[in-house]
């Protein structure tokens, strides 16, 4: 059996600290972690503590966003029928919701499906494919899962449906052939 390395937690200097707790005015206990965290910055501590919409970027940066949002227009103006499959997690139901409901707002044709774990595992699987394709969508999007599925995808393509992915995990060695695939995590 391998011995285990424990990594110490950084202990933050006691005068920045200090130096923090008095600037920002918070307990001593938020501002080591500010310090642990490396936000020994006074602003960019206060920027941490209060964040604002303002300082996120632009999700259209990432690879992929703009294809997704093409497609999902011409969904929507063409009242193609659009499936929103969601991982059973909490960020697959809550980014579920959020899409059905956003899609909605902007007159899409939309329904949703999560996949039951026990009967067809996790994410985008070949066990799933018939419940999603016996739903008839001209497009399907996925929430927090698929950025793995490449047979998946290709099989749905192979049915003329078009797939959007949108995950957070990490890829294998090959992307999905869907139509967009938005993941902060691609390598490009």
């Amino acid at each position: 059996m391998r011995a285990k390395n424990w990594i110490e937690p950084v202990r933050p200097d006691p005068e920045v600290v200090a130096s923090l707790a008095r600037t920002l005015q918070v307990p001593l206990v938020v501002a080591r972690v500010l310090a642990g965290r490396g936000k020994t910055d006074p602003d960019e501590a206060r920027a941490f503590l209060t964040p604002d919409l303002n300082q996120l970027s632009s999700p259209r940066l990432l690879a992929g966003a703009d294809q997704a949002i093409a497609r999902l227009l011409r969904a929507i103006r063409d009242r193609e029928k659009v499936l929103v499959f969601g991982d059973f997690d909490v960020d697959g139901v809550t980014g579920t919701t959020l899409a059905v409901r956003t899609l909605r707002e902007l007159g899409a044709d939309v329904d949703f499906l999560m996949p039951k774990r026990l009967v067809h595992g996790y994410g985008l699987s070949m066990k799933v494919l018939p419940d999603v394709i016996g739903r008839k969508p001209a497009l399907v999007v996925t929430v927090d899962c698929g950025i793995r599925s490449v047979d998946e995808v290709a099989a749905l393509s192979a049915e003329g449906i078009d797939t959007i992915i949108t995950d957070h995990h990490s890829p294998g060695p090959e992307l999905p052939p869907a139509v967009a695939v938005v993941d902060p995590k691609r390598a490009d």
